[in-house]
């Protein structure tokens, strides 16, 4: 049983007819976003995540929508995070918590698990298409720069066809495309 950082309770899965709709993607909201459409008497958002989003939220809304998505994967990373002693519920760590999840994905990179590299990778492009100006540093800072850090020239080349467009683009412009043999 997979245990949230919140009082230990357990993580149960979203009720399906609550949503933030990112334009084209829509994603199961996270308890947050549930008790906020309880308070404000709404039954679903089905508005752009543009209208949710605050200068104070989007990187909380965004670690959300991860969250919702990716459950094994939010859980190692929040456990990894408690071992240094961060707390990973706390909006102040959503910078930390994307940084810490990028290696759930370059785990998949060295264990040549094509699906979830392209899973993780597409599911944060989308997003990141959907707001590229507030989510900006969460994906390029704290996910794309993180990325593949520790893992051999072999597989950042391997992985690089499963990596969506946008998180390339974002990593090349940092670290260089892996493909062109100046690694």
């Amino acid at each position: 049983m997979l245990l949230s950082g919140h009082d230990n309770e357990p993580i149960s899965r979203p009720q399906p007819s609550i949503f933030i709709r990112i334009r084209a993607i829509q994603l199961p909201a996270s308890g947050q976003e549930q008790a906020f459409v309880k308070r404000h008497g709404q039954c679903e958002y089905s508005s752009p995540i543009a209208r949710l989003m605050t200068p104070k939220n989007s990187n909380s809304l965004f670690v959300a929508a991860l969250r919702s998505r990716f459950p094994e994967e939010a859980a190692l990373t929040d456990h990894w995070l408690r071992e240094r002693g961060w707390e990973p519920n706390d909006d102040n760590t959503a910078l930390n918590w994307v940084e810490a999840f990028a290696d759930r994905t370059t785990e998949a990179v060295k264990r040549r698990d094509a699906e979830a590299v392209q899973a993780q990778t597409d599911f944060i492009a989308a997003a990141y298409r959907a707001e590229p100006g507030a989510l900006r540093t969460i994906v390029d800072v704290s996910y794309a720069e993180n990325l593949m850090w520790d893992a051999s020239a072999f597989d950042k080349q391997w992985a690089w066809k499963y990596i969506a467009a946008e998180i390339q683009q974002l990593f090349a412009e940092i670290w260089g495309d892996p493909t062109s043999g100046q690694d």
